[in-house]
């Protein structure tokens, strides 16, 4: 009698096994669809505040490059002696920092305006 029983208790065992790897695959799928979401906004914040800083820095480069072209010879020795060597870089990242800080909250009254819309 067990060598009948056999096909239909493993059946109903294939049926359940495909049931919990089916649920634990879906499960598996929504934490990883999560995460990426969170991954990819965070990666998206890293690269607009790195993109910033580097045509920050490149504008104060610029600038900086303009102002020595325009003022007179002895300019840059007192430039040397006044302003720190990492200026533009400080300048720059504040600039971002700033910049950033301004984006995310115009973003933020952007959604909290678009959601008292009925």
């Amino acid at each position: 009698m067990l060598p009948f029983l056999s096909p239909a208790v493993l059946g109903i065992a294939g049926t359940i096994g495909t049931f919990v790897l089916n649920a634990v695959g879906l499960a598996i799928a929504f934490a990883a669809s999560r995460i990426g979401v969170i991954v990819a906004i965070r990666l998206a914040v890293v690269t607009v505040m790195v993109t910033l800083l580097i045509a920050s820095l490149y504008a104060l480069s610029q600038i900086g490059a303009a102002l020595n072209a325009v003022m007179p010879q002895g300019w840059s020795v007192v430039q040397q002696w006044v302003i720190p060597p990492n200026l533009r870089t400080c300048c720059a990242i504040m600039l971002t920092a700033q910049i950033t800080a301004w984006l995310w909250s115009w973003k933020q009254y952007v959604l909290d305006h678009l959601s008292n819309i009925s």
